[in-house]
């Protein structure tokens, strides 16, 4: 809440002007915040520079951290394009990447955004994991395209120092 509080104060007190065509919430998960927090954001875009009626309005989530409730809630708040950040439809490189979903829970998240409203789905993958052959790549992506998304992003994944993943090369 207090977070919510002091974005919302600098969108006051910023130039930004509109009315804006595109708004994306993301970096990190944002999902996380309660839908009346983002609505609470997204109140605070339009007051200060408006939000056109046909605007994109976009969230980052986890498949995890989804549910059909709390989507059809973000939907209401404003939200029409979901991002999930699916990664790979293999179980052992989901759990290499310490990630806390695995591929049914992409798929029940798909659906509850479809169910929800939302208009767009976009799905986040990433290539170049640790062990990760060409017959992965490609299942992945059959799993991926058989959800019906209407944008996929395909990542190569970026070893940054310091990390889990970095230290193992």
């Amino acid at each position: 809440p207090a977070y919510v509080s002091s974005l919302c104060d600098e969108i006051g007190a910023s130039d930004l002007s509109g009315p804006l065509k595109t708004v994306y919430v993301g970096g990190g998960t944002p999902s996380l915040l309660e839908p009346n927090e983002l609505k609470r954001i997204l109140d605070a875009l339009r007051g200060r520079a408006g939000v056109r009626e046909d605007a994109e309005v976009s969230m980052e989530a986890n498949p995890e951290s989804v549910d059909s409730a709390r989507l059809t809630a973000f939907r209401k708040a404003g939200i029409n394009r979901l991002s999930l950040g699916a990664q790979s439809s293999q179980g052992r490189l989901l759990s290499e990447l310490s990630r806390c979903h695995d591929w049914s829970q992409v798929e029940k998240a798909a659906r509850a955004a479809r169910e929800a409203g939302i208009r767009d789905l976009s799905i986040d993958l990433m290539i170049g994991l640790p062990g990760q052959t060409v017959g992965m790549i490609r299942a992945t992506l059959a799993d991926t395209l058989a959800l019906s998304p209407d944008h996929l992003s395909v990542y190569a994944l970026q070893l940054e120092e310091g990390t889990p993943l970095a230290g193992e090369r």
